[in-house]
């Protein structure tokens, strides 16, 4: 999962800014991530979205504070195919219930922004945006607070709703005015601490507290409870999340990582004959382009025959099969160094020799994929 440079800017600024005002807040300038989901959506349900904020309090009214956010969404699939980034601009009025020097402040909020769709597939396009929600804020220190929200966003111009949590930090800072000191003594106030609330250590969007799979692997796909979503593209066996390549044809055998091993091509030579028969060129035709889309790998060719004649001979008639092959997908454009080929006769069959059905699937090739060292 990307996050935006904006998100990463807001942040360092953040951090610089905290340190230098430190200890005044009339200004807050924040970032967060949320888990999202959405109904009567084009969209897939459940995405990561990321947030910048910035705020001012209202001198006046100082429970108040105006707010100013932008957020990004990446690589949201669309539920007919394709994925899109999401961009938004918020400006949203926040209400705080607590005064400044409670340990935990909730607080109301909302507002309206726009929305920028990327990528516009299927009528889902740019428009207005509605939104709102409650938060609490847990004052970690005079220049750092943690803080997590639940939202609500209608997106007008797609009739979408938007349903989310997300958390984060703030850092405040600014001079705000104070009323004049009366005379009197005061005692100051000592906070005690509190127990940190749970975060998200593997960054999936599922909280620590929640999360059942607590390691996933970044950029895994997640369900609610952390857990990784066995989604598999390529119909190869392997979940997406574990596929190093994931746009394996089908037809090859993978190995635990999704990468092809190797490709049994029943080209069913007849009897005593290495003539590759027309109606299977579709099949060389696929082991080449793999090898085209895979310049690092190369391929062994193995052939065999039925047990038709004697053992000698089968395997002279084996390796001209595999070098019949071999002579074609040169014919296809690959490099003949990346070809390698041997005759194992009678060897290894897979079916009985006892019927026609059986010696046609052992007159065969199999191709070995072998990655080249780069």
């Amino acid at each position: 999962m990307k996050i935006d440079r904006v998100v990463i800017s807001m942040a360092t600024s953040a951090l610089i800014t905290a340190n230098v005002m430190a200890g005044t807040n009339s200004y807050e300038i924040g970032v967060a991530a949320g888990y999202n989901g959405t109904s009567n959506s084009k969209l897939e349900d459940n995405h990561v979205n990321y947030n910048g904020r910035i705020a001012k309090r209202l001198d006046e009214a100082k429970n108040w504070l105006i707010r100013l956010e932008g957020e990004g969404v990446n690589d949201v699939d669309y539920k007919r195919g394709g994925d899109t980034d999401l961009r938004r601009a918020l400006l949203n009025a926040t209400y705080e219930f607590s005064p400044e020097d409670d340990v935990w402040t909730p607080y109301l909020f909302g507002g309206a922004g726009y929305q920028k769709v990327q990528h516009k597939l299927y009528g889902y396009d740019n428009g207005a945006l509605g939104d709102f929600g409650a938060g609490i804020k847990y004052h970690l220190n005079k220049t750092m607070d943690l803080f997590a929200e639940a939202r609500y966003l209608k997106d007008f111009e797609n009739e979408d709703n938007h349903y989310g949590i997300m958390a984060g930090v703030s850092f405040p800072f600014g001079n705000i005015s104070k009323p004049e000191p009366v005379a009197a003594t005061t005692v100051p106030v000592m906070r005690k601490p509190l127990p940190l609330p749970s975060l998200d250590k593997d960054g999936d969007g599922v909280l620590d507290t929640r999360d059942k799979c607590p390691n996933t692997p970044a950029g895994t796909i997640v369900d609610n409870d952390g857990c990784p979503l066995n989604i598999d593209s390529d119909n190869d066996g392997v979940p997406n999340y574990l596929d190093k390549c994931p746009t394996t044809p089908k037809g090859f055998k993978v190995d635990s990582s999704g990468c092809a091993t190797s490709f049994t091509m029943f080209i069913n030579f007849d009897t005593d004959s290495a003539k590759i028969p027309s109606a299977f060129y579709p099949k060389i035709e696929k082991l080449a382009n793999f090898l085209k889309e895979h310049p690092n790998s190369k391929v062994i060719l193995k052939g065999y025959t039925d047990n038709t004649g004697t053992s000698a001979y089968n395997l002279r008639l084996s390796l001209k099969r595999a070098k019949a092959v071999k002579k074609a997908l040169i014919e296809k454009g690959i490099d003949a160094l990346r070809i390698s080929t041997e005759g194992l006769g009678e060897n290894n069959p897979i079916a009985s020799n006892d019927t026609p059905e059986g010696r046609a699937k052992n007159r065969r090739i199999e191709a070995i994929i072998v990655p080249m060292k780069r």
